[in-house]
C-alpha cells in the first residue's frame, strides 16, 4: 500500500485513461483512414495503344489499356487509370482512357472509359457490364428432298 501513496501515483482516474486510449485510438484510426482513401486495390495492365487526335486547337489523346482481371471494379480501374494518367498527364488537354478486359477485342466497344482534363479525372464508367454473353445460334436441320 505504500506504493499507491507515493509520488508515481497516477493522478488520473481510471475513466479518464480509458478516454485519453480511446482517443488515441480513434485518431490513428481516422490518420490511417485518411491517408489510405482513395488507394485502389492494385489492378495489372498493359498499356496497348497510344493515339495522338489533337487539333490545332486542343491536344487529346486516347490509350487503350488491358487489364489482366475479369472482373474489374471500377476502384481498381480508376487506380490504374490514374497511374496512367499522372505519368503523361502534361501531354495533353483532353484524354480518354479506354480499358478491355482479357477475350476483348480492342477494335470492338471497350469495357470501361476514363475521360481526363487538365485538372485530373472527369469521369469512369463502365461502357460493358457483362462482355462474354455470347449468342447461341441456332442451326435449323436442312429439309431432305
Amino acid at each position: 500500500m505504500r506504493f499507491m501513496n507515493s509520488k508515481f501515483r497516477s493522478r488520473l482516474s481510471p475513466l479518464s485513461l480509458i478516454i485519453i486510449v480511446f482517443l488515441i485510438i480513434a485518431v490513428a484510426w481516422l490518420g490511417w483512414v485518411v491517408l489510405f482513401r482513395g488507394k485502389a486495390p492494385a489492378v495489372v495492365y498493359e498499356i496497348i495503344s497510344i493515339e495522338d487526335i489533337s487539333s490545332q486547337e486542343l491536344t487529346r489523346g486516347n490509350i487503350h489499356v488491358r487489364v489482366e482481371s475479369t472482373t474489374p471494379s471500377l476502384r481498381e480501374l480508376r487506380g490504374a487509370a490514374l497511374e496512367v494518367w499522372n505519368t503523361r498527364q502534361q501531354e495533353w488537354d483532353q484524354l480518354n482512357m479506354f480499358f478491355y478486359i482479357p477475350g476483348m477485342d480492342v477494335r470492338e466497344t471497350a469495357y470501361a472509359v476514363a475521360r481526363f482534363n487538365q485538372s485530373g479525372i472527369e469521369s469512369i464508367r463502365l461502357v460493358q457490364s457483362e462482355p462474354f454473353e455470347e449468342e447461341e445460334e441456332e442451326i435449323e436441320p436442312e429439309a431432305t428432298q
